[in-house]
């Protein structure tokens, strides 16, 4: 190996050594295969694309223009609707169970219990 490539905090490990970042996931949300973390990830961008579009949807019957009350009130019904269209889509595509206690693991993260 070249002399430059062999300073401190570069690593000499092949690839296939490292684990990649689905792995890593898997392993932090304790899923059985890449598969279903990629079917959670494919999940949270449904649900958030879902709420953001919803959201601008109900904005117009609030009847605020846009400025700071608007935004204030665009972010807090983005927040309300974000845990109801990810747990849809996770019923609808199998992956209840995970969502079920991700969600409520925050719940009790944003409530102060551990």
């Amino acid at each position: 190996m070249k002399e430059c490539c062999n300073t401190p905090g570069n690593s000499t490990k092949p690839m296939s050594d490292k684990k990649n970042y689905l792995s890593k996931l898997q392993e932090k949300w304790k899923l059985n295969s890449i598969f279903q973390v990629i079917m959670v990830l494919i999940i949270f961008t449904l649900g958030g694309s879902t709420c953001a579009y919803l959201g601008r949807k109900l904005m117009p019957l609030i009847g605020l223009d846009k400025g700071v009350a608007y935004w204030v009130v665009y972010i807090l019904i983005v927040t309300v609707l974000w845990p109801a269209c990810v747990l849809i889509y996770s019923i609808l595509l199998g992956q209840y169970p995970f969502f079920r206690k991700y969600l409520s693991q925050m719940g009790r993260r944003i409530v102060g219990k551990k």
